[in-house]
């Protein structure tokens, strides 16, 4: 197809697939300039329909007709569809044309009789025009409606060109705004400033870069595909503030099972954000990660959520100097993050750490100390150099489902102080020595560990509060004598106890 020609086509039993490269032009298309010709060509379901194509300076109005063609009388057939041919050719006029950042921009529509256009923007597809995307789908046994519904663009349907000259200098954006492709952001190299938010959303593994952006006042969401044994940036060095919560999030479109995948997140002099930081690397798969960027985040004034469950993820230069979080720290991992989240010292809500496997002293959190909610891990392996620095957790402390806590150490060195209650549930090991020295609780649980066998020795170093709860349930390894002894030796203990299920005495 003519890289000059968009791509017109028409949804709900509107296309058609013809040698003659049937939809044109194509979204996202560059022009030699703003006088160019162009030829318009598209398909209706009623014959001899009246066809108007209208043009505006913006995307969400002002349009007005530019020219006017009729339909063909003879049909044609194409996945089950009876179509109907038109064709206009024409250039759209200099008042519908408005400068952006690197040149001019209009939009463009059909409208009449039975149309409904839908643009197709090859970038959004399966590096296939919109005309070999139906194709395909109609080979593979789609009926023609189903095929233009799966090939449509999420652009809407507007067919936007460009043509250099008369750029506008700076750019600044009043209101959201979306990018929907490495093409489309193209048009944006002078975007200084967004006062909303901030989209950009491209499934194709090509490097994206914003020089000059320096602030977005809403959210700024950075979702954008892969490929394997290569790297991908999305790169905004002048960024220094957003006023809402930052998302970076990579998708798997089946560019390549390859099983490693470095990411550069190029926010480097990002330094403040109003709300919380999400990362989702699991959507692709098993594949390893190696991220960096975000090195000038001190804070998160909201929740850290990492949903990194997919393998090895070496985070090493991932916000190496984030060093608070006054929200919630959710973090699901593979098996390990490398030292990526290791300068966080304090954070003010929940604790919530998953890994498949270990940490091992790679998953960060090396130098946490305080806690202001709960606490919780799971995963297979606990080591005792896992979080070596923590004191003191607010709410609640569990940890859960390990199958092996190392002997010889110490795990929670230094952890003095929990103010809700200590649970070990489901641990299928030896539960081996938590604390170094007095370690006072609000309450203690013990479930379902399989794994416990000499409660004395575990709960050695715990200081259970004279009037905090106190559960023993389903522990095969103790008895029920075992759990009221160890309560009877705390003196004036007076707090509720629920004993059952364990062995018998």
């Amino acid at each position: 197809m003519d890289r000059y020609r968009p791509v017109f086509l028409l949804s709900l039993a509107l296309a058609s697939f013809l040698a003659s490269c049937m939809f044109e032009p194509a979204n996202e298309t560059d022009l030699a300039s703003t006088r160019e010709v162009v030829t318009f060509r598209g398909v209706t379901t009623v014959p001899r329909a009246t066809i108007r194509i209208e043009a505006s300076p913006r995307a969400g109005g002002g349009y007005s007709t530019i020219a006017t063609t009729i339909g063909d009388a003879a049909p044609f057939a194409w996945g089950g569809a009876t179509l109907y041919e038109f064709e206009v050719t024409t250039a759209v006029p200099a008042d519908r044309w408005t400068p952006n950042c690197t040149g001019q921009e209009t939009f463009v529509r059909a409208r009449g009789g039975a149309l409904i256009l839908t643009t197709y923007d090859s970038t959004n597809l399966a590096a296939a025009d919109g005309e070999t995307c139906i194709q395909d789908a109609i080979d593979n046994g789609q009926p023609f409606v189903f095929a233009a519904r799966a090939c449509a663009s999420p652009a809407s349907a507007i067919v936007r060109l460009t043509a250099a000259g008369s750029a506008a200098p700076t750019v600044n954006v009043s209101g959201n705004l979306q990018i929907t492709s490495h093409l489309h952001a193209g048009d944006w190299g002078c975007l200084e400033s967004v006062d909303g938010n901030l989209s950009v959303t491209d499934p194709y593994p090509v490097d994206i870069a914003f020089p000059s952006l320096a602030n977005v006042t809403g959210d700024l969401l950075l979702r954008f595909g892969y490929e394997g044994n290569s790297s991908r940036l999305i790169n905004a060095p002048s960024l220094t503030t957003v006023g809402g919560n930052v998302e970076l999030m990579f998708i798997d479109n089946g560019f390549s099972g390859a099983p490693f995948f470095i990411a550069e997140f190029g926010l480097d002099a990002l330094s403040s954000i109003g709300g919380g930081l999400t990362v989702v690397t699991d959507t692709i798969g098993s594949t390893a990660m190696s991220a960096g960027g975000l090195d000038s985040l001190l804070l998160i004034p909201g929740d850290l959520v990492i949903q990194a469950n997919n393998g090895d993820n070496s985070w090493g230069g991932f916000a190496p100097n984030l060093a608070e979080v006054q929200g919630n720290a959710i973090v699901d991992l593979g098996f390990s993050v490398g030292s990526a989240l290791n300068g966080i010292v304090a954070v003010g809500g929940d604790v919530d750490v998953r890994v498949n496997s270990w940490i091992n002293g790679n998953g960060g959190f090396d130098n946490l100390v305080t806690v202001g909610g709960s606490f919780n891990s799971q995963g297979s392996f606990l080591f005792p150099d896992d979080y070596p620095a923590l004191q003191s957790v607010g709410g609640d402390f569990s940890l859960a489902s390990f199958t092996q806590m190392q002997f010889g150490a110490n795990h929670f060195p230094v952890i003095s102080s929990i103010g809700g209650v200590l649970t070990f549930r489901g641990m299928d090991t030896a539960i081996a020595n938590f604390g170094s020295n007095a370690v006072q609780v609000g309450g203690i649980t013990l479930d379902a560990n399989t794994g416990l066998s000499d409660l004395t020795a575990t709960l050695s170093a715990i200081d259970l509060s004279l009037t905090g709860p106190a559960t023993f349930t389903d522990n095969s390894g103790i008895s029920d004598c075992d759990a009221q002894e160890w309560i009877d030796a705390i003196a004036g203990y007076a707090g509720s106890v629920v004993i059952s299920g364990n062995d018998a005495c």
